[in-house]
């Protein structure tokens, strides 16, 4: 199915029309993880990657090392509409953050696989057909995660405040 650019998901522009495909499950996928991202953040979600061709694969083998075979038992799963890659690139640490939030209980469920890549900064995300079951199985505890991942950045920043303030004996101290 065709995945579509909208408020919450940016499709890059330079991703030909015919490479702007997934699997249904994987189309749900980007756009449930899309406005998520932009109800926290009010930025959408940057789909670098879908479907693939073969040829583009063995091209892409060529410059990219993180690049999957076209055949076999490692063959990417972007040539059958399985995988996308939301870019990282202009995510701020916080946004990163989230992002592995999110996943992080659709991986325990077995609903999708994440490869965090550094080298081209993104996430490249195999989608499974169980997503579409798992996605509100999981719900709860997605939020649960982003909730608790909140708090301690909160806590954190609350932390880092007091460590920043001069207690009075500190105070007293410096006065001597």
């Amino acid at each position: 199915v065709n995945v579509a650019s909208s408020a919450s998901l940016h499709v890059n522009p330079e991703l030909p029309a015919n490479r702007r495909c997934a699997r249904p499950w994987t189309a749900h996928f980007a756009a449930d993880i899309a406005r998520a991202y932009y109800a926290q953040f009010g930025e959408p979600l940057e789909l670098n990657s879908a479907v693939r061709t073969i040829s583009y694969q063995l091209r892409l083998q060529r410059v990219n090392g993180n690049a999957a075979s076209v055949s076999g038992k490692t063959a990417s799963p972007h040539l059958t509409g399985q995988a996308i890659d939301f870019g990282k690139h202009g995510m701020s640490v916080e946004e990163i953050a989230w992002m592995r939030t999110y996943l992080a209980p659709l991986m325990q469920a077995g609903a999708i696989d994440v490869e965090e890549e550094f080298q081209q900064a993104c996430f490249h995300i195999s989608v499974y057909h169980s997503y579409l079951t798992a996605r509100h199985a999981v719900a709860h505890r997605v939020d649960v995660a982003r909730e608790q991942a909140e708090s301690h950045a909160h806590t954190r920043t609350s932390i880092s405040q007091i460590e920043g303030q001069a207690s009075p004996r500190d105070e007293a101290a410096s006065d001597r």
